[in-house]
């Protein structure tokens, strides 16, 4: 497998050249938070939320994504 990306039961993030593309299961607060985000788009045809890497890492790290994470 590519390193630069990674799969988990919650979903997969790529990195890509200057953006990151992620898919995760519907779910409500997590596709609200994503479509809000500064430079994100949905891609359909690869199924696949593409963000820019400024925006995208405090996203992905934040509890929503990354419960885990301590606030």
């Amino acid at each position: 497998m590519n390193d630069a990306v990674k799969k988990s039961a919650r979903g997969t993030v790529e990195l890509g050249k200057g953006r990151i593309f992620v898919r995760f299961p519907y779910d409500k607060e997590r596709f609200a938070a994503v479509k809000k985000t500064k430079g994100a788009r949905f891609n359909k045809e690869d199924k696949r939320w593409e963000l820019p890497v400024s925006s995208a890492l405090s996203l992905l790290t934040s509890p929503l994504f990354c419960p885990d994470t301590i606030s």
